[in-house]
């Protein structure tokens, strides 16, 4: 109940924010990045790489609105030997996905900015493993598993630093930590570097 008046919260506040970022000086801007991923369950972890894409709108001098949405995708492929049997060979592939919003702290003067901010977002992961065991083996085929995690809320803190490099571009770097609910607890990292454009 908490997490869902919040969210009607912050969807109110975003009309004044359109308003505010339309003000000379206050424009919104959009940003894409890729960097690398890691997420660790509490039976293991991996890496991956990473794509994000966010959009900042400005809702007072020190104060943003940030929608955002990640993906990443790991992929790990293992040959086992089995003596005189032809070699079994083993396939994963796992995709995140995170879409949330963020309040962001930052420093509007100057041309090095840092910032840093907070907030919930929706989690998902789809995962699939498969198992090739080669013929003349009398268990030989192709045995393939698949799920799926319902979408989790969780929640998510960031910090990172601005870079004007013109007047309509900003290189950043930026590093998030999620808190999610994928298969039991999990934990993810994001190291993102990216650029973004004011209009």
């Amino acid at each position: 109940m908490r997490i869902a008046l919040g969210l009607m919260l912050l969807v109110a506040w975003m009309p004044a924010s359109a308003a505010y970022a339309q003000s000379p000086g206050n424009r919104a801007d959009i940003g894409v990045a890729t960097g690398y991923t890691n997420v660790w369950y509490p039976e293991a972890g991996f890496g991956s790489f990473s794509i994000a894409g966010n959009v900042r709108f400005p809702v007072s001098d020190h104060i943003s609105l940030s929608p955002e949405v990640i993906v990443s995708r790991h992929a790990e492929d293992r040959r086992f030997s089995r003596g005189s049997s032809p070699d079994a060979e083993t396939h994963s592939r796992r995709t995140n996905w995170s879409a949330g919003l963020n309040l962001i702290v930052s420093k509007r003067a100057g041309a090095v900015r840092p910032f840093g901010g907070g907030g919930i977002a929706i989690n998902g992961e789809r995962s699939s493993f498969e198992t090739v065991v080669p013929a003349p083996d009398a268990n030989a085929g192709v045995f393939r598993t698949e799920r799926s995690e319902s979408p989790s809320i969780g929640a998510q803190g960031l910090a990172g630093v601005d870079v004007l490099v013109s007047e309509h571009a900003i290189v950043f770097g930026m590093v998030r930590a999620d808190v999610r609910n994928a298969f039991g607890a999990a934990l993810a990292f994001h190291y993102l570097g990216g650029v973004r454009f004011r209009f």
